[in-house]
């Protein structure tokens, strides 16, 4: 009797701006391998030709891998090919599906890092079974993605659920994008270490000014110490985030809405903010019944996600 075949295998790859993790994964969710690589920043070429050399290495050892799902930060069109804009990698206009396709035989399809996670969450973990779900993502910035009815909202241009770039004042900070008072601004980590560096700059005293480097962590260390400045900034994220998440169950109307991130991981008190702030809201269709749950997946959920839905 023949043996049967061994079952199909995808790598799914996210591409961060301080690390690479790839995934090999199988059509039930299985991770088979897995492997980080060290991050390289500039020409997109050079970023990944180290994936494309761990890629080719697994396909000599199990050559029933079939097709590679990439994730990274930014702006991806909505047919999977090109990344418009990648402001934490320095890409623009890069081709990256037909680059990997080129160095690693297989066919690709490109997916931007939070709707990935969101996807993983939704195939495999905190999101599992849900139709209608939201997911926000508090790291570098705010990042998010909706699922509606079952399917992952992409917008026309692939840019839709850009969340951390909904404005929340427009009197409000400066954000990266450009704009005043976007929720990212608020309640990204680089955008409440760069009010805290500004106003220990405009001379504020604070405890934050004696560190070599300021983190979120510290923020929230000095704020539960009592540092005024530390308390402002910490309340402002946490007042903000309550205000975005409620905007999104109003406009969404999720089952489910999915709250991780580097910012969440090292400081889990926001979580439990949201969630006191969201209680308190006035009841309203879109606020009625909402769990609000803790990612389930961790560093995994991005290249999970993409490695379950490439071909799908």
């Amino acid at each position: 009797m023949p043996k049967p075949p061994p079952p199909p295998l995808t790598i799914g790859v996210d591409i961060g701006g301080t690390h690479v993790r790839l995934l090999l994964v199988a059509d039930d969710g299985q991770v088979v391998n897995r492997a980080h690589l060290p991050a390289i920043a500039g020409d997109p070429t050079e970023v990944v030709r180290p994936v494309s050399v761990q890629v080719n290495r697994w396909r000599g050892a199990y050559p029933h891998i079939f097709r590679l799902g990439v994730a990274c930060a930014g702006w991806v069109d909505a047919d999977g090919r090109r990344v418009h804009q990648s402001p934490n990698l320095g890409w623009h206009d890069v081709r990256l599906a037909d680059l990997l396709e080129t160095l690693c035989r297989l066919p690709v399809r490109v997916e931007n890092d939070v709707n990935a996670a969101l996807l993983g969450e939704h195939a495999a973990g905190a999101a599992l079974g849900q139709r209608n779900c939201v997911a926000v993502f508090l790291g570098t910035g705010v990042g998010g993605g909706v699922i509606t009815d079952g399917h992952l909202m992409r917008g026309a241009k692939g840019a839709a659920a850009e969340v951390g770039h909904h404005v929340l004042d427009p009197n409000g900070p400066l954000c990266t994008c450009g704009r005043h008072g976007c929720w990212e601004a608020y309640s990204g980590g680089a955008g409440m270490v760069n009010r805290a560096r500004e106003a220990i700059a405009a001379g504020e005293k604070s405890s934050l000014a004696s560190l070599p480097a300021v983190t979120t962590a510290e923020i929230m260390a000095a704020a539960t110490a009592g540092d005024a400045l530390a308390k402002r900034i910490w309340g402002e994220a946490c007042r903000r985030s309550i205000q975005g998440m409620v905007n999104l169950a109003v406009l969404f109307d999720p089952e489910v809405m999915v709250v991780g991130g580097g910012v969440v991981a090292a400081n889990p008190t926001l979580l439990a903010c949201i969630k006191d702030g969201m209680d308190q809201e006035p009841p309203f269709a879109g606020l009625t019944d909402v769990h609000l749950v803790p990612a389930a997946l961790g560093d995994d959920a991005a290249a999970l996600g993409v490695a379950l839905t490439t071909g799908v």
